[in-house]
């Protein structure tokens, strides 16, 4: 490993991120693990992210003690390895390096809009077919894949590519308003194939971070523009609406239009919010478990596909972690309002957009998702040191 470079290890690591298939999380998490350890078997830990960790550890613990019954509640930790191992890098990559972490993100899901072109253009292909089986879940293949055309390419579901591509698309929006002129273009194709990526998941809830990103961007970088610009803005919004109506009568995107024709009425966003009324409901009567958590298994399946992080912070961790969480978002936020350069664009968008997507999807607590954007986070502390 000596003579591989430092930044040709980082791309490695990229690589093993996204192309590794996470639907069995335990194999996932123990491979991310080894990798880093292996790849940067030098870099250290700091010691204030191992005791923050041991503190987190001895929550979690106490959580499971409050029903003996509940020991499965450990396992959680496990979750968090290969992001612990990653915040070694945190304040240890220069300029290049994170501009070498951020594009190589781009690249890869430039290769993942491709792989959701063929899926979504030729579902029955045998290889789109492999490759559905390789990355998705039973369950999302059969219902999603083959049922509803939902292309995942290297997502476990739906879900999980649509909040990769929300992800990209964001960190690319990023840098496309910082980056230098040499930048744009790949932050151009990142942003085009993140929306593919998003289209071909059929993600409603991606779809919407999307819009969201893209309007919040342009209201506080092109606010003060002229009105023939705004105007010209909102022609070109308008013909993406319509391409996008035209785009779902040709490859069969019904579900994600659905959105727009039922809106919050529709039965899936119906469903989940009868899941979520239940989870909160059966602990806001125990005022000690709603401060401290209850642990994943008080709720049974339900925790496991929760379909919302701030339900599932809420109810599983309890209020203490979900206060922390929403600090940390507002100090970013604060952080933008006084001042706007890469690093704190960078960092603002990604976070805007993990806001949205935990609304009604999985992002803090899907290990994939949130090992890109922690990458994305790293390399935003010093990416705008100079341009690149």
């Amino acid at each position: 490993m000596s003579k591989i470079t430092f930044e040709t290890r980082i791309k490695i690591l990229i690589l093993i991120v996204f192309l590794i298939p996470s639907k069995q999380i335990e194999i996932y998490i123990i491979t991310l693990s080894l990798m880093q350890l292996i790849l940067f078997p030098k870099m250290k830990i700091s010691k204030n992210l191992l005791i923050i960790f041991s503190i987190f550890s001895t929550y979690i613990a106490t959580i499971t003690l409050i029903d003996s019954a509940n020991f499965r509640n450990l396992t959680e930790l496990m979750r968090f390895l290969p992001l612990l191992l990653l915040t070694r890098f945190y304040g240890k990559l220069d300029a290049d390096a994170s501009h070498t972490v951020l594009y190589s993100i781009f690249y890869l899901a430039i290769l993942v809009g491709v792989i959701s072109c063929v899926q979504i253009i030729s579902p029955n292909n045998p290889i789109s077919n492999a490759i559905a089986e390789t990355y998705n879940t039973t369950g999302h293949y059969t219902k999603s894949f083959i049922g509803n055309n939902r292309a995942s390419a290297v997502g476990t579901g739906p879900g999980q590519a649509g909040a990769l591509g929300a992800l990209v698309f964001s960190a690319a929006c990023a840098s496309l308003l910082h980056a230098k002129r040499s930048k744009r273009k790949l932050s151009i194709v990142a942003m085009f194939s993140s929306v593919i990526i998003v289209l071909a998941a059929q993600s409603q809830t991606a779809l919407i971070t999307i819009i969201v990103i893209s309007t919040i961007s342009y209201l506080l970088n092109f606010s003060k523009i002229t009105m023939a610009f705004h105007i010209c803005v909102l022609m070109l919004a308008l013909s993406g609406a319509n391409l996008l109506n035209r785009i779902s009568n040709i490859y069969n995107i019904d579900y994600l239009m659905t959105l727009f024709v039922h809106g919050l009425a529709r039965s899936s966003f119906v469903k989940r919010v009868d899941k979520w009324s239940e989870m909160i409901g059966a602990v806001q009567d125990r005022p000690f478990l709603w401060i401290m958590g209850v642990g994943k298994d008080f709720h049974g399946v339900k925790s496991a596909a929760t379909d919302s992080d701030w339900v599932y912070l809420l109810t599983v961790y309890g209020i203490i972690p979900t206060i922390l969480v929403f600090s940390a978002v507002i100090y970013v936020f604060i952080q933008r309002i006084k001042t706007s350069n890469f690093s704190v664009e960078l960092k603002f968008l990604t976070v805007s957009c993990g806001v949205i997507i935990s609304l009604a999807s999985a992002f803090l607590f899907d290990v994939k998702i949130v090992m890109i954007f922690i990458l994305i986070t790293v390399c935003a502390k010093n990416i705008g040191v100079k341009n690149a």
